[in-house]
């Protein structure tokens, strides 16, 4: 069970430019390479991502990504491409 005290402020999709990625019918369209920047309401050691394409009736085509952020202690974002 998570903290109750952890939230997530904010979720940006970024190009490596730093440019926002198109939103179309609610949903982000990723491309090849993606920054997400993820905002907490305070610094975690690692954060899960649960892709799941839309189109789909069942989470047969999903995948959950987790990310280390060794940079938590410091109270740096953690960032991943």
């Amino acid at each position: 069970m998570p903290d109750g005290g952890l939230r997530v402020l904010s979720i940006l999709f970024l190009t490596e430019t730093g440019q926002p990625l198109p939103i179309v019918n609610g949903a982000v369209q990723l491309i090849d390479r993606v920054i997400v920047r993820a905002i907490l309401t305070r610094p975690v050691s690692r954060a899960f991502f649960f892709l799941e394409p839309t189109g789909t009736e069942t989470c047969e085509f999903a995948s959950i990504i987790g990310i280390d952020c060794p940079s938590a202690v410091t109270g740096v974002a953690c960032q991943e491409g």
